[in-house]
């Protein structure tokens, strides 16, 4: 992989509203797993997004501080409507960039 970036972009259930304090992260069924998208940048989110009816519904957030929130159990696919995703856990974004 690359350098670990500071930010990624989330797919979230419905667009974040005015002082909301919850964030509903959109996950999918790929081949029987349950995992959840995420984006190396907003740019790669809104081409790859485009169409889905996700395309409002992106959050910019910090990777540390989105991991400080996970169980540590879930899967992730960076990118996946690109060329070449990739399938990640909780460890490997954890030790993005130390590979």
């Amino acid at each position: 992989m690359t350098l670990r970036p500071e930010w990624i972009v989330l797919m979230l259930k419905r667009k974040v509203e005015g002082e909301d304090r919850v964030i509903d992260v959109q996950s999918f069924i790929i081949n029987g797993e349950d995992v959840i998208p995420i984006f190396s940048d907003t740019e790669t989110f809104k081409a790859q997004a485009e169409g889905s009816g996700f395309e409002e519904n992106g959050l910019e957030i910090k990777l540390d501080f989105y991991l400080s929130l996970l169980n540590g159990d879930e899967i992730f696919v960076l990118n996946p409507g690109g060329l070449d995703p990739k399938r990640l856990t909780v460890g490997d974004l954890k030790n993005w960039g130390n590979e």
